[in-house]
Protein backbone atom coordinates (compact mmCIF):
# COMPACT_ATOMS: atom_id res chain seq x y z
CA UNK A 1 0.00 0.00 0.00
CA UNK A 2 1.20 3.53 -0.71
CA UNK A 3 0.41 6.59 1.38
CA UNK A 4 1.10 9.94 -0.33
CA UNK A 5 1.12 13.14 1.71
CA UNK A 6 1.21 16.51 -0.05
CA UNK A 7 2.77 19.19 2.17
CA UNK A 8 1.84 22.87 1.68
CA UNK A 9 4.04 24.92 4.05
CA UNK A 10 4.92 28.63 4.21
CA UNK A 11 7.69 29.64 1.83
CA UNK A 12 11.08 28.34 2.88
CA UNK A 13 9.75 26.08 5.62
CA UNK A 14 10.44 22.37 6.02
CA UNK A 15 8.53 19.70 7.90
CA UNK A 16 9.42 16.27 9.27
CA UNK A 17 6.76 13.62 8.68
CA UNK A 18 6.81 10.29 10.49
CA UNK A 19 4.51 7.43 9.46
CA UNK A 20 4.92 4.38 11.63
CA UNK A 21 8.70 3.87 11.82
CA UNK A 22 9.51 5.85 8.66
CA UNK A 23 10.55 9.51 8.84
CA UNK A 24 10.95 11.82 5.84
CA UNK A 25 11.62 15.52 5.43
CA UNK A 26 9.53 17.78 3.25
CA UNK A 27 11.47 20.77 1.89
CA UNK A 28 11.43 22.99 -1.20
CA UNK A 29 12.35 20.06 -3.43
CA UNK A 30 10.17 17.42 -1.78
CA UNK A 31 6.61 18.56 -1.22
CA UNK A 32 4.98 15.18 -1.84
CA UNK A 33 6.13 12.33 0.40
CA UNK A 34 5.39 8.69 -0.30
CA UNK A 35 5.37 5.85 2.22
CA UNK A 36 5.08 2.19 1.16
CA UNK A 37 3.48 0.23 3.99
CA UNK A 38 1.47 -2.94 4.65
CA UNK A 39 -2.22 -2.54 5.33
CA UNK A 40 -3.03 -1.29 8.82
CA UNK A 41 -3.53 1.74 11.05
CA UNK A 42 -0.51 4.06 11.33
CA UNK A 43 0.20 7.10 13.49
CA UNK A 44 1.29 10.08 11.39
CA UNK A 45 3.28 12.87 13.03
CA UNK A 46 4.05 16.31 11.57
CA UNK A 47 6.87 18.24 13.22
CA UNK A 48 8.75 21.45 12.61
CA UNK A 49 12.27 21.45 13.96
CA UNK A 50 12.88 23.80 16.87
CA UNK A 51 15.78 26.18 16.36
CA UNK A 52 19.33 25.87 17.60
CA UNK A 53 21.34 28.91 18.78
CA UNK A 54 22.53 30.80 15.69
CA UNK A 55 25.66 32.23 17.33
CA UNK A 56 28.85 30.36 16.46
CA UNK A 57 32.47 31.50 16.29
CA UNK A 58 32.65 30.48 12.63
CA UNK A 59 29.57 32.59 11.82
CA UNK A 60 31.00 35.53 13.75
CA UNK A 61 34.27 35.34 11.80
CA UNK A 62 32.39 35.12 8.50
CA UNK A 63 30.26 38.10 9.53
CA UNK A 64 33.33 40.20 10.37
CA UNK A 65 34.96 39.32 7.05
CA UNK A 66 31.92 40.06 4.89
CA UNK A 67 30.32 42.71 7.10
CA UNK A 68 30.83 45.64 4.72
CA UNK A 69 29.64 43.90 1.51
CA UNK A 70 26.63 42.56 3.41
CA UNK A 71 25.97 46.03 4.81
CA UNK A 72 25.99 47.51 1.31
CA UNK A 73 23.50 44.85 0.24
CA UNK A 74 21.30 45.60 3.25
CA UNK A 75 21.34 49.30 2.40
CA UNK A 76 20.44 48.68 -1.23
CA UNK A 77 17.62 46.32 -0.27
CA UNK A 78 16.58 48.43 2.77
CA UNK A 79 16.82 45.21 4.78
CA UNK A 80 16.67 46.70 8.28
CA UNK A 81 13.11 45.86 9.38
CA UNK A 82 12.94 46.75 13.07
CA UNK A 83 9.94 44.48 13.76
CA UNK A 84 12.13 41.38 13.84
CA UNK A 85 10.01 39.62 16.47
CA UNK A 86 7.12 39.23 14.01
CA UNK A 87 9.24 36.65 12.19
CA UNK A 88 10.01 34.67 15.34
CA UNK A 89 8.46 31.22 15.55
CA UNK A 90 7.62 31.17 19.26
CA UNK A 91 5.90 27.82 18.72
CA UNK A 92 6.75 25.14 16.20
CA UNK A 93 4.13 22.84 14.75
CA UNK A 94 3.75 19.38 16.21
CA UNK A 95 0.62 17.43 15.37
CA UNK A 96 -0.40 13.80 15.18
CA UNK A 97 -3.15 11.85 13.44
CA UNK A 98 -3.90 8.23 12.55
CA UNK A 99 -4.42 6.85 9.06
CA UNK A 100 -6.16 3.53 8.42
CA UNK A 101 -4.38 2.29 5.31
CA UNK A 102 -6.37 -0.39 3.47
CA UNK A 103 -5.59 0.81 -0.05
CA UNK A 104 -3.49 3.50 -1.70
CA UNK A 105 -4.35 6.76 0.02
CA UNK A 106 -3.33 10.39 -0.27
CA UNK A 107 -4.10 13.59 1.57
CA UNK A 108 -2.73 17.12 1.87
CA UNK A 109 -1.41 18.93 4.93
CA UNK A 110 -1.23 22.73 4.85
CA UNK A 111 0.05 24.92 7.67
CA UNK A 112 1.14 28.44 8.60
CA UNK A 113 3.68 29.47 11.22
CA UNK A 114 2.95 30.83 14.67
CA UNK A 115 2.13 34.53 14.51
CA UNK A 116 2.61 37.39 16.94
CA UNK A 117 -0.57 39.35 17.69
CA UNK A 118 0.14 42.98 18.57
CA UNK A 119 -3.36 43.47 19.97
CA UNK A 120 -2.97 40.91 22.76
CA UNK A 121 0.84 40.76 22.82
CA UNK A 122 0.76 37.01 22.50
CA UNK A 123 1.42 34.31 19.91
CA UNK A 124 -1.12 32.34 17.97
CA UNK A 125 -0.28 28.69 17.59
CA UNK A 126 0.58 27.38 14.11
CA UNK A 127 -2.57 26.74 12.10
CA UNK A 128 -3.04 23.74 9.83
CA UNK A 129 -5.60 22.10 7.59
CA UNK A 130 -5.91 18.47 6.49
CA UNK A 131 -7.79 17.47 3.35
CA UNK A 132 -9.68 15.16 3.40
CA UNK A 133 -10.42 15.97 7.03
CA UNK A 134 -8.77 13.81 9.70
CA UNK A 135 -8.83 14.03 13.45
CA UNK A 136 -5.59 15.76 14.49
CA UNK A 137 -4.09 16.08 17.97
CA UNK A 138 -1.92 19.15 18.43
CA UNK A 139 0.99 19.20 20.86
CA UNK A 140 2.70 22.19 22.45
CA UNK A 141 6.23 22.69 21.12
CA UNK A 142 7.78 25.95 22.40
CA UNK A 143 10.67 27.45 20.46
CA UNK A 144 12.09 30.17 22.77
CA UNK A 145 15.54 30.32 21.14
CA UNK A 146 13.82 32.01 18.20
CA UNK A 147 13.80 35.29 20.15
CA UNK A 148 17.57 35.45 20.61
CA UNK A 149 18.15 34.31 17.02
CA UNK A 150 15.80 36.99 15.72
CA UNK A 151 17.45 39.68 17.82
CA UNK A 152 20.97 38.67 16.77
CA UNK A 153 19.93 38.64 13.12
CA UNK A 154 18.52 42.16 13.46
CA UNK A 155 21.61 43.33 15.36
CA UNK A 156 23.89 41.92 12.65
CA UNK A 157 21.99 43.82 9.94
CA UNK A 158 22.14 47.09 11.87
CA UNK A 159 25.83 46.63 12.63
CA UNK A 160 26.63 45.88 8.99
CA UNK A 161 24.89 49.10 7.90
CA UNK A 162 26.86 51.07 10.50
CA UNK A 163 30.07 49.43 9.23
CA UNK A 164 29.36 50.85 5.76
CA UNK A 165 28.80 54.30 7.25
CA UNK A 166 31.96 53.97 9.37
CA UNK A 167 34.01 53.07 6.29
CA UNK A 168 32.57 55.97 4.33
CA UNK A 169 32.95 58.56 7.10
CA UNK A 170 36.40 57.26 8.01
CA UNK A 171 37.57 57.62 4.41
CA UNK A 172 36.08 61.12 4.07
CA UNK A 173 37.62 62.14 7.39
CA UNK A 174 41.06 60.98 6.25
CA UNK A 175 40.75 62.77 2.91
CA UNK A 176 39.56 66.03 4.45
CA UNK A 177 42.25 66.06 7.13
CA UNK A 178 44.86 65.23 4.49
CA UNK A 179 43.62 68.15 2.39
CA UNK A 180 43.82 70.49 5.35
CA UNK A 181 40.05 70.83 5.69
CA UNK A 182 39.95 70.37 9.44
CA UNK A 183 36.30 71.29 9.92
CA UNK A 184 35.27 68.69 7.33
CA UNK A 185 37.20 65.95 9.10
CA UNK A 186 35.73 66.94 12.45
CA UNK A 187 32.22 66.89 10.94
CA UNK A 188 32.77 63.39 9.55
CA UNK A 189 34.01 62.15 12.92
CA UNK A 190 31.05 63.79 14.69
CA UNK A 191 28.63 62.02 12.33
CA UNK A 192 30.45 58.75 12.89
CA UNK A 193 30.34 59.04 16.68
CA UNK A 194 26.69 60.16 16.68
CA UNK A 195 25.59 57.25 14.50
CA UNK A 196 27.65 54.86 16.63
CA UNK A 197 25.86 56.11 19.74
CA UNK A 198 22.49 55.67 18.03
CA UNK A 199 23.42 52.14 16.95
CA UNK A 200 24.35 51.20 20.52
CA UNK A 201 21.09 52.74 21.76
CA UNK A 202 19.10 50.73 19.20
CA UNK A 203 20.89 47.53 20.22
CA UNK A 204 20.10 48.13 23.92
CA UNK A 205 16.47 49.06 23.22
CA UNK A 206 15.83 45.93 21.18
CA UNK A 207 17.62 43.76 23.73
CA UNK A 208 15.20 45.03 26.36
CA UNK A 209 12.38 44.38 23.90
CA UNK A 210 13.57 40.80 23.50
CA UNK A 211 13.60 40.30 27.28
CA UNK A 212 10.02 41.60 27.54
CA UNK A 213 8.90 39.31 24.72
CA UNK A 214 10.49 36.28 26.39
CA UNK A 215 8.79 37.21 29.66
CA UNK A 216 5.40 37.49 27.92
CA UNK A 217 6.08 34.19 26.15
CA UNK A 218 6.85 32.43 29.46
CA UNK A 219 3.63 33.81 30.94
CA UNK A 220 1.67 32.54 27.94
CA UNK A 221 3.21 29.08 28.28
CA UNK A 222 2.29 28.98 31.97
CA UNK A 223 -1.28 30.05 31.23
CA UNK A 224 -1.65 27.41 28.54
CA UNK A 225 -0.31 24.71 30.85
CA UNK A 226 -2.67 25.81 33.63
CA UNK A 227 -5.63 25.67 31.24
CA UNK A 228 -4.72 22.14 30.28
Amino acid sequence: MRLTIHIHPPEGESLWVTVGEQTKRSDEEHRSLQFDLPAGAYPVEFRQETEEPSFHIAKLLAFLIFMVPWGILNVLLMNVDSHWWKNCKAFCLKAKTVVDLQQDEEFSFQFVNAKYEESCRCWKMPEYQVRPALSVQERLQPNPISFMNGYLSFLARVTSVYAVLALLMGTLSYLTFSSGIVWGGILCLAILISCGTITIGVAIYHYQKMKKLKKAFSAQIKQMEDNN
